[in-house]
């Protein structure tokens, strides 16, 4: 419901965070994954996120997702190389 609400609300920033993958914390049944992450901005600091995908992602690989508070519009994984390097320390 948050991500709804955060989605049309315009005091709530987009900005790009990045997770490590793991384990989804369940699927269902249409193969759906959904994830509970902790997620990392440029500036290092740290927010637990939730977003599904389209299937299991695989494990320990660095995602860049673009959210608006809770509400997470897009992902796409990135070499630990463009991690912004305060993101890196926390991940």
């Amino acid at each position: 419901m948050a991500g709804i609400i955060d989605r049309f609300n315009p005091l709530v920033k987009e900005e790009a965070v990045y997770v490590k993958t793991s384990k989804p914390v369940n699927v269902d049944e249409h193969g759906n994954a959904n994830y509970k992450l902790t997620a990392v901005n440029q500036d290092g600091k740290t927010r637990t996120i939730e977003f599904m995908a389209m299937g299991e992602l695989k494990q320990d690989r660095f995602l860049k997702l673009s959210s608006k508070g809770a509400y997470v519009e897009t992902y796409e994984e990135v070499p630990r190389e463009k991690l912004p390097d305060k993101a890196m320390e926390k991940l």
